[in-house]
């Protein structure tokens, strides 16, 4: 990803990410959003990758990681993972520092100054519908609507 991470960075709009949750051997969706209902501005990075079968090339991107705060901490807790992470979101009006070319150390700086864990305080997070297996009812707006499992009452 170092080419990517000094050429190639972008920055993917969403209204709010989805979360499996690990609780006594099953995983609950959640659905993560800003409080404020603005769009969640992830940081990624894109390349180009030629498909082999076919010659076709392919642009292709990965949202960035970092250290996840207390509330995804409590989210994001898959036991087969080294600790709990989730994707970095880029402070309002940080779009176009995130996306500067990288020229010096300064710029590597200024790009690095933006990499941790997003405030819990302006995030929200609530249990949704299966996104996966028997009971999934498909990629439609609904999906984000909220449901309780009554298991976790007590978890978060």
């Amino acid at each position: 990803f170092r080419t990517s991470a000094k050429y190639y960075r972008c920055i993917i709009y969403v209204d709010g990410f989805y979360e499996h949750h690990h609780f006594k051997g099953k995983t609950y969706p959640y659905f993560v959003h800003k409080k404020n209902a603005s769009p969640i501005v992830f940081a990624g990075l894109w390349n180009k990758w030629n498909d082999p079968d076919t010659g076709q090339q392919l642009r292709t991107f990965s949202i960035v990681t970092t250290e996840a705060n207390s509330m995804m901490a409590k989210i994001h807790n898959n036991p087969k993972l080294q600790g709990p992470r989730m994707p970095l979101i880029l402070p309002e009006g940080m779009e176009d520092r995130w996306l500067i070319p990288v020229e010096d150390e300064i710029d590597i700086k200024s790009i690095q100054e933006l990499i941790h864990a997003y405030p819990e305080e302006e995030l929200a997070a609530y249990t949704v519908d299966r996104l996966r297996g028997k009971g999934y009812i498909g990629n439609i707006p609904e999906i984000s609507q909220k449901v309780a499992y009554p298991v976790l009452q007590e978890e978060l």
